[in-house]
């Protein structure tokens, strides 16, 4: 009986990590734009968005002036401040290769009122200074977290 049960265990196992795995490769995966050298890629280098670069891209002004901002710009909707929701919104965007803000994604939310203001925010945001990677400007996944917090 306790053999069967593992057994039965490892096939659930199995299953869980098949399908964890068919989700993974479902989105887009970082360690899929770490390329070796020598091997062709179906986008052309202007396409590719790199989640690792030898010099990330920032805020310009630093990290003072990006709280700033945020302080500055964030707002609580009414019906926030109403339900007393707080959280923490983890937002992932793309830093083009001039500093401009695409593709702006809520990754863990918090409620739909406040990851619609997290997307306002940061697609409102001024431009970045472009990550760098063998010397060379390219485009840059980037990934915020958000704190909204009644006081």
């Amino acid at each position: 009986m306790v053999f069967a049960t593992m057994v039965y265990n490892l096939r659930v196992y199995t299953l869980c990590f098949v399908l964890i795995g068919t989700v993974l490769t479902a989105q887009e995966n970082p360690i899929s734009n770490l390329k070796e050298p020598g091997l062709k890629s179906n986008t052309t280098q202007q396409e590719e968005v790199l989640s690792f670069c030898e010099e990330v891209s920032s805020f310009k002004g630093g990290d003072s002036l990006y709280l700033k901002y945020l302080k500055d710009n964030v707002e609580y909707t009414r019906m926030a401040l109403e339900s007393d929701i707080e959280g923490k919104v983890f937002a992932g965007f793309v830093v083009e290769k001039d500093g401009t803000i695409s593709d702006v994604k809520i990754l863990r939310g918090v409620s739909e009122e406040l990851d619609r203001e997290a997307k306002r925010v940061i697609r409102n945001m001024p431009a970045w200074n472009p990550g760098k990677h063998n010397s060379k400007l390219v485009r840059c996944r980037m990934v915020v977290p958000i704190v909204f917090k009644l006081k």
